[in-house]
């Protein structure tokens, strides 16, 4: 026996009788397609109250795939509250770098001496939180790129003095902004 949404809006009106059948039943098709535009889109959903906790989605116990899986569910959870958010790209890609890189790039980069500095092998971001979800990278930049070319790229050689230093993650894995 298949029912319908029309079958159970009684039971709910004698729960919320001060609201009426069509704003209850409005609320809940809201309801229902949002929860399946976000299960669509590859976001997990968790539904609950203090009685229960509903969640959509995969569960792992290997603590490798789990970490992976969250940082994929995190990706897409950003991009969606940046595309909520109808931002307007400002002109700016993010990129990190490891301590190693950073050793390596710190001296050109205080120098006076150089006019512009030439990275090598970098995957830019759009979304600032999204390139701060790489461990392995402790420094963060602020790249300005002409044209808006996705949410992320790799990028085999930048030449540019057009950049500046936004943050890096202290021992405790702490991004500090500066």
């Amino acid at each position: 026996m298949i029912k319908e949404l029309d079958d159970y809006l009684g039971i709910i009106q004698e729960k919320y009788p001060k609201i009426s059948k069509d704003e209850l039943k409005r609320v809940i098709e809201h309801g229902f397609s949002s929860f399946h535009l976000l299960a669509k889109s590859g976001a997990d959903v968790v539904l609950g109250n203090h009685n229960y906790t509903a969640f959509c989605g995969k569960m792992f116990f290997d603590d490798y795939k789990r970490v992976r899986y969250n940082n994929i569910k995190h990706r897409i959870k950003l991009r969606l509250k940046y595309k909520y958010a109808q931002e307007v790209y400002n002109g700016a890609y993010y990129f990190g770098l490891t301590e190693a890189e950073w050793e390596f790039y710190k001296t050109q980069i205080t120098s006076k001496r150089r006019s512009k500095i030439k990275f090598r092998d970098l995957k830019l971001y759009k979304i600032q939180e999204e390139c701060y979800l790489d461990r392995s990278r402790t420094h963060f930049f602020k790249l300005y790129y002409p044209i808006d070319v996705g949410w992320t790229f790799l990028k085999s050689e930048i030449t540019t003095r057009n950049f500046e230093y936004i943050a890096y993650r202290d021992v405790k894995n702490k991004i500090i902004m500066i």
